[in-house]
């Protein structure tokens, strides 16, 4: 085997892991959209007819993985203020000159644009 072969059969055999991954992946978000499409449907209909849903709700709770935890209002409070910290900028006071510098989400070394102090934030 010439080292064309070696490297073109190498190629082959990525490329055939990749699209495996590919359908897994695929089909784990198809299955997903699927769960969504069907508490959409849930939470239609319960507006339609007038009827509140509720935390303890089997399908809110079996949705948004809740049937296992203690305190389901506790862990739906948890869950919307990480959706909320998720949207809303934070903003916190520079150690060095107390200007505000944007938090942003997955940076741990914020730089203050006024003085050019490093903030170290956790997140």
């Amino acid at each position: 085997m010439n080292s064309w072969d070696h490297f073109q059969n190498r190629w082959n055999h990525l490329q055939s892991a990749d699209i495996g991954r590919n359908a897994v992946d695929l089909a784990a978000l198809t299955a997903e959209l699927a769960d969504l499409e069907k508490l959409m449907v849930y939470v239609v209909a319960n507006a339609a007819l007038g009827q509140p849903l509720t935390v303890d709700d089997p399908v809110v709770r079996g949705f948004l993985k809740l049937a296992r935890v203690e305190d389901p209002r506790r862990a739906l409070l948890e869950l919307v203020a990480n959706i909320r910290h998720q949207h809303s900028p934070r903003v916190v006071a520079c150690p060095k000159c107390g200007a505000g510098v944007r938090d942003v989400i997955g940076v741990t070394d914020e730089r203050c644009q006024f003085c050019g102090a490093t903030l170290s934030t956790s997140d």
